[in-house]
């Protein structure tokens, strides 16, 4: 039994270093692209103030566009305890409203205690 309790926690330990590995990838990987995206669409539209409302709401769907990855980033970063979901057929993914919701159901669990 305290075998089994052990093996379990090395499995859940090499999954969360794997993902937290994964994340600093993604972060790094992705980041560095976006802010060279964010500072070039921001000079484009202080540039252009004068233009059609219709490349206006192109500007601004590409600005909002990379505050939602950002946004993404920033809360895969806070997974402590990845939780994955079905995504197509048997294909997993990390579902990240969950694996965060661990996070801050465990904080709270402990501050009750």
């Amino acid at each position: 039994m305290r075998t089994d309790l052990r093996t379990t926690d090395c499995t859940k330990r090499a999954r969360l270093n794997a993902v937290k590995e994964l994340v600093v990838t993604l972060n790094h990987e992705i980041r560095n692209p976006l802010g060279a995206l964010s500072l070039a669409i921001a000079q484009v539209q202080t540039d252009n103030k004068e233009c059609e409302p219709r490349l206006k709401e192109y500007f601004e769907i590409i600005a909002e566009s990379g505050r939602q990855i950002e946004h993404v980033l920033n809360r895969l970063n806070m997974v402590t305890e990845p939780v994955s979901t079905t995504y197509v057929d048997d294909i997993r993914m990390l579902d990240i409203e969950k694996s965060t919701m661990a996070t801050y159901a465990s904080k709270n669990t402990a501050k009750a205690a």
